[in-house]
């Protein structure tokens, strides 16, 4: 699955090369290369601290990733309540 981020909007909304930001985030400048590219995705930690270094929320850094989830969510409680629910 394919999961959109803005990490390379967001660097260059700052003005950083991929270098500056692998020295910020401690990671080498291949790896922000290829979360950029969707080679790879960022652990979880990585992402946590990426969030840190962009002073953003995991919603900012991965738009629309959670409203898909809920998305899901709401529609499994819908199914859920309709098969529970007896009509008389």
């Amino acid at each position: 699955m394919l999961i959109k981020n803005r990490i390379r909007e967001l660097r260059l909304a700052r003005g950083w090369t991929q270098l500056d930001l692998a020295k910020r985030w401690v990671v080498s400048k291949n790896s922000v290369s290829c979360w950029e590219t969707y080679v790879f995705h960022p652990s979880l930690m990585d992402c946590i601290l990426l969030c840190s270094v962009f002073d953003c929320s995991i919603e900012d850094l991965f738009p629309g990733f959670y409203s898909a989830v809920e998305l899901v969510e709401r529609q499994e409680v819908r199914t859920w309540v309709f098969e529970s629910t007896e009509f008389v």
